[in-house]
C-alpha cells in the first residue's frame, strides 16, 4: 500500500509541474503577442477613440490573464508543497530520508517566484510600452520638422 501511495504523490507531483509549465508558457506568449498587438493599436491615429477602447480592452485582458496565470502558479507551489511535505512524512517513517534534502522545498519556492516574477514583467512591459507609445505619439516631431532642423544644422 505504501508504494501504491508513494507513486500517487509522485504522479500528482507530476502533473502539478506540467500544469504550471503550461500556466507559464501561456502567459509568456500571451503577453509577448500582446506586446506586439498593442504596439501596433497603440501607434495607429486614424480614429484614435476606437483604438483607445481597443488598447483598454487589451490592458484588461492582459491584467485578467497574467492574475490568472498567477493565482494558478501560487496555487500550484501549494499543492507542490503538500505533496512534498506528505513524501518527506513517508521517508520519515520509513527512515530514508537522509535521502531527500528538505531544503528543495525552499528552492521549488522561489523558483515558483521568479515564474511570478517574469510573468509580472512581461505583463508590465506589455501594458507600459503601448501606452507611452500611445501618450509620446503626438508630441513626436514629424519628418517634416526633422528635415528642417537638420537642414538648419548643415547650413
Amino acid at each position: 500500500m505504501l508504494e501504491q501511495v508513494h507513486q500517487h504523490i509522485i504522479n500528482e507531483l507530476q502533473q502539478s509541474a506540467r500544469t504550471d509549465t503550461i500556466f507559464v508558457v501561456t502567459a509568456v506568449f500571451f503577453n509577448l503577442i500582446l506586446l506586439g498587438v498593442n504596439w501596433i493599436v497603440a501607434g495607429e491615429s486614424k480614429n484614435k477613440s476606437v483604438y483607445d477602447f481597443v488598447l483598454t480592452i487589451f490592458i484588461a485582458l492582459t491584467l485578467l490573464v497574467n492574475g490568472l496565470a498567477i493565482a494558478a502558479l501560487y496555487t500550484g507551489n501549494g499543492t507542490r508543497n503538500k505533496l512534498l511535505q506528505g513524501l518527506l512524512s513517508m521517508y520519515r517513517d520509513n527512515n530514508v530520508d537522509r535521502y531527500y534534502d528538505a531544503s528543495l522545498l525552499t528552492n521549488y519556492s522561489k523558483r515558483y517566484l521568479l515564474f511570478i516574477g517574469v510573468i509580472l514583467c512581461l505583463a508590465i512591459t506589455s501594458i507600459i510600452v503601448p501606452l507611452v507609445i500611445r501618450i509620446f505619439r503626438n508630441q513626436t516631431p514629424n519628418q517634416k520638422q526633422i528635415n528642417n532642423t537638420w537642414g538648419e544644422i548643415k547650413q
